[in-house]
Formats: structure tokens, C-alpha cells, sequence
């Protein structure tokens, strides 16, 4: 960094541009930090494998899950995951974790990765949740 930059009478003086380049590293996470174990459903489609659950924050419902890879197990990002006619979504992040609040009792929720899987989760809440598949 350049703190002080001194002219003189008769210096010509030019403009700089500096420009900062930020590199991110992606991480890589371990087979053994990827637990799909708290979460008890599971749903297996052509090239993914979706573990989720249902819980209850703040007096919403919530649907939360992690979507691996059916033949590494490795983490699926960048799924588009959203609840049919309703403007809600969200992504997957870089472990193929999500978490989407669900609006009615009952509902459906899609899961479209591009160049990829597009399969529907549908759900319906009575005194235990019931989730089905195509």
C-alpha cells in the first residue's frame, strides 16, 4: 500500500490505477465431515441422493436436507430447491446443505440442478409429516 506520494513543482503527474485481485479457494471438506446422519428420510434420484428432515424454528415449518452425489457421495451445490407456487427458495451451499421454510401443510418442493437431476419432494404435515416422491 501507498501511503504518501510526494509531487514537486513541474512533476507531471499521471494517474494509476491499481487494481486488487482477490483469489478464493473453494474448500474441501473430508468424506468424514459430511454426515448425513441427522437427517432421518432419505430420497435417491438418478445421480443424487437427497437425506432431509422437518423441523420446527420460530413457529415455522422448515424442510433442511444435504444432497450428495449417488456414486462419490460428495456434496451436490448449487441446487435450486423451491416450493411450487410460492415465490420461496433457496440453494444449496458448497456441502449440499439447505434449509427452505414450507408455507402450507402441504405442498410440494422441487430440486433442479442444471445439467443435472429435477426431481419433486411432496410433503403434508398432520401430527407427523408425510413426505412422498415421484
Amino acid at each position: 500500500m501507498i501511503n504518501n506520494i510526494r509531487c514537486l513543482p513541474g512533476d507531471r503527474v499521471t494517474r494509476v490505477s491499481v487494481f486488487l485481485l482477490l483469489v478464493s479457494t473453494v474448500p474441501v471438506f473430508a468424506q468424514d465431515e459430511l454426515s448425513n446422519e441427522e437427517y432421518p428420510f432419505r430420497y435417491k434420484s438418478k445421480k443424487s441422493v437427497l437425506y432431509y428432515k422437518f423441523h420446527y424454528r420460530e413457529g415455522k415449518r422448515y424442510l433442511s436436507g444435504l444432497i450428495q452425489t449417488s456414486k462419490t457421495d460428495e456434496p451436490v451445490s448449487d441446487v435450486n430447491i423451491q416450493v411450487k407456487d410460492f415465490p420461496i427458495g433457496t440453494v444449496s451451499d458448497l456441502r449440499g446443505e439447505f434449509s427452505i421454510m414450507l408455507p402450507r401443510k402441504t405442498g410440494v418442493v422441487t430440486f433442479v440442478k442444471v445439467g443435472g437431476d429435477r426431481f419433486e419432494l411432496r410433503y403434508e404435515f398432520s401430527a407427523t409429516p408425510v413426505f412422498t416422491h415421484d
